[in-house]
């Protein structure tokens, strides 16, 4: 069994989540509903909020005829998003979050696995911080550590930064 632990990256609307799309997928939250993303095409001419994957797992938000304010800034064009962003639309508040914060249990993949910064074993019951672009697990505190710089993964280019994680 692995850890119960809600789905990231997303949109926390407190209340109600929206979980981002696959890598390289996107899908449309119409502007008069942001409750349910539809399945859509860029091509597509409909009012909403645009919501993409890159296919290197970044996060990104092109409004297309809705006001998206992020951090205070209106979103002109796109916006790619990080740990911690506030995006307001339609009157809404919501905060995107990619990190994870959780504790491993019984068949997680994590288990057994060493922590890539200090190298010590990840077991059961060890609280484990998941990079969200590699899936890489560190120990909290190397986690920190790492704000600033970059993984330790090979090829990952996620960049730990002081901003919270999201707890599991």
């Amino acid at each position: 069994m692995s850890s119960t632990v809600p789905l990231v990256p997303r949109l926390d609307f407190k209340g109600w989540h929206i979980v981002l799309p696959e890598r390289g997928h996107q899908f449309l939250l119409p502007s008069e509903n942001l409750h349910e993303p539809l399945d859509a095409q860029v091509t597509e001419r409909k009012s909403g909020l645009w919501i993409l994957r890159t296919d290197s797992g970044l996060g990104v938000v092109v409004p297309d005829g809705v006001d998206v304010i992020r951090n205070g800034t209106a979103v002109t064009g796109m916006a790619v998003l990080h740990q911690g962003d506030n995006l307001e639309l339609g009157g809404r508040l919501a905060v995107y979050e990619e990190v994870q914060r959780l504790t491993l249990a019984l068949g997680d993949a994590l288990v057994d696995r060493r922590c890539p910064h200090c190298f010590s074993a990840l077991s059961v019951g060890s609280e484990v911080i998941r990079c969200p672009l590699c899936g890489e697990g560190y120990c909290p505190d190397c986690w920190e550590h790492l704000a600033g710089s970059r993984c330790c993964s090979r090829n990952c280019h996620f960049s730990p930064d002081s901003q919270g994680t999201h707890d599991g």
